[in-house]
């Protein structure tokens, strides 16, 4: 689905593969085994362009959400593994034991 969603953003093989790092041949193979594995024509191809077919045009504009979807869970699941991060802002008054301990409890906090 991402193979062919790069393909069809860019309208072109080659600059796909470049964007991926993997070879024309084995980008092409793929949309094209993805193609038969669906029974439909999702690119129209020339040996100067490529365009979506009406399928293609259906079918990219769902499969550009699930791909964004899933690069955003991508991204939110690495950014829980390096831990919390931000500010954190504390409002207390001024009171002689919060002074005190604020900073014991502020470094409590972080650990967690």
């Amino acid at each position: 689905m991402a193979l062919f969603v790069e393909v069809a953003r860019r309208k072109s093989f080659s600059q796909a593969a470049a964007a991926l790092g993997m070879p024309i041949s084995s980008l092409s193979r793929r949309i094209t085994q993805f193609e038969a594995a669906v029974g439909l024509r999702l690119l129209d191809r020339t040996t100067r362009k490529i365009a979506l077919s009406a399928y293609g045009e259906a079918y990219f504009a769902q499969a550009t959400r699930l791909v964004e979807e899933a690069q955003r869970s991508f991204d939110d699941l690495i950014a829980q593994a390096k831990g919390p991060s931000g500010f954190l802002k504390v409002a207390a008054p001024s009171d002689f034991w919060v002074l005190q301990h604020l900073s014991g409890i502020v470094s409590e906090f972080s650990q967690q």
